[in-house]
């Protein structure tokens, strides 16, 4: 058997000093939750460690500026580091009912994650102590925010919709099909991109449409007084007089992280920017040898 291996949900300051997820799978199917690995990753300078494994889907990863790492299992728990140093144990696994989708964190005492549970959405936020579950306002793809009370989501059927820290506020917009992320600068700027090509603009007092019908975007941020865009097929973009411009047309990219440098996910590659010109990278087939003394599931 052929092993394959993939990246993605890559979080944290910079290339130098971020977590990502790695699945391992056989190369004949791609990547199927109840046959493949998923495995956390954490890179410090140039040297990957391979920090936690199993078979199973981990879908979701989100590193806070503490380097404390969250990370949401499919099978209903978040898989939780406190610890920044690149090391293998303790794990907390907390249980959060639900088959668990996303998770994503304004700090380390507020952290959501989302998925459903018995066919409904749901949704949970982590205050530093325990999770609490809240209403959720849809089947949510991707959140983001400013503060606990500035917090958009977005996700299928069009989905946007604000937390003011109490409950949920549908907004109204232009978006259609299914809107995939996310990126809140503050209450008069935000941006939102859907796999349609939409690529949204808004503010507390209603949004537009900046663009449609581009190909499918899957990540946006605004990094250095630009936005950003990942858009997979057209790999990194950025937004230049109402167009799309390729920036690094050879990274497939899937998301952005943008707290520091701009970290880019793809599934063949994390990799990192200071400037927007010079791009630092670990390749997801790199993998191989941080696992290479690890059985895959197979062969255990």
């Amino acid at each position: 058997m052929k092993l394959g291996y993939s990246t993605r949900c890559a979080s944290g300051p910079s290339f130098g000093a971020c977590h990502f997820l790695v699945y391992r799978f056989d190369s004949r199917y791609g990547f199927k939750p109840e046959m493949g690995e998923s495995w956390i990753f954490q890179n410090v300078d140039a040297t990957a460690h391979a920090l936690r494994g199993q078979l199973g889907w981990y879908t979701g990863l989100w590193r806070s500026a503490t380097g404390k790492v969250y990370v949401a299992y499919a099978i209903g728990e978040v898989l939780v580091n406190l610890d920044p140093e690149p090391r293998a144990a303790p794990w907390r696994e907390d249980p959060v009912p639900g088959t668990l989708a996303g998770i994503w964190g304004l700090d380390d005492e507020c952290v959501f994650t989302w998925g459903l549970r018995s066919g409904a959405n749901v949704l949970y936020r982590f205050d530093g102590r325990t999770w609490t579950e809240l209403p959720a306002p849809g089947e949510i793809l991707a959140m983001h925010g400013v503060a606990p009370d500035l917090v958009y989501a977005v996700g299928r059927d069009g989905l946007v919709a604000r937390w003011d820290g109490r409950r949920w506020t549908k907004v109204v917009t232009l978006g259609r099909g299914v809107l995939t992320d996310v990126y809140v600068v503050g209450e008069d700027e935000m941006y939102a991109v859907g796999s349609g090509g939409q690529l949204l603009q808004g503010s507390i007092h209603g949004w537009d449409e900046v663009l449609n019908g581009s190909g499918p975007l899957f990540g946006v941020a605004k990094w250095k007084g630009e936005v950003w865009v990942a858009a997979e097929e057209r790999g990194v973009m950025k937004l230049a007089a109402s167009k799309l411009v390729p920036m690094k047309p050879n990274i497939k990219a899937t998301g952005l992280d943008a707290r520091g440098d701009l970290l880019v996910s793809s599934p063949a590659v994390v990799a990192g920017t200071a400037d927007g010109t010079a791009y630092f990278g670990a390749k997801a087939v790199d993998a191989a040898q941080a696992l290479k003394s690890v059985p895959a599931w197979s062969r255990r």
